[in-house]
């Protein structure tokens, strides 16, 4: 029997306000102000203009990266099982079998839940520890759909 697409999805342009939040905006905070009073304190005005527009350009290049991230990013459910595909600098491609799916985990945190859209994690059979999952669709606004889809077919 072939392989057959029965749900196919991309995350949100939301999801892009989420990833600012997680990567962005805690690496300008711990990198770009801590860098920028240090260096303030020195006496060199032209200095400190230079450092300030810096950190505007990096902030800029992290965001305009964090959208062309999200434009990468594939979610498909087939008849087979889960596939995740994505990356910039390292491109990801995952599969997992239904057989391997063990459990399956919607979740949305504060900022999820004021935007509207939530996460989906597809956990495996792990070797110990925390479990995490093995796949995970984030951004979607129907997260019932792929949810209902592979529940029916554990």
């Amino acid at each position: 029997m072939a392989e057959q697409t029965v749900y196919k999805s991309k995350p949100s342009w939301k999801v892009i306000i989420i990833w600012i939040f997680s990567k962005l905006l805690l690496q300008m905070l711990i990198y770009g102000l801590f860098g920028y009073f240090i260096i303030s304190r020195l006496e060199f005005e032209w200095f400190n203009s230079y450092v300030l527009l810096t950190i505007i350009g990096l902030v800029a290049i992290i965001f305009l990266y964090l959208i062309f991230l999200w434009k990468t990013y594939d979610y498909k459910v087939t008849n087979k099982g889960i596939y995740f595909k994505g990356g910039i600098i390292v491109k990801k491609q995952k599969f997992v079998p239904f057989f391997k799916v063990t459990n399956v985990e919607a979740s949305q945190n504060i900022v999820e839940q004021i935007l509207g859209i939530n996460k989906i994690g597809f956990q495996t059979a792990g070797t110990g520890g925390q479990p995490k999952p093995e796949i995970v669709f984030e951004g979607l606004e129907d997260v019932e759909k792929p949810k209902k889809l592979v529940s029916f077919s554990l």
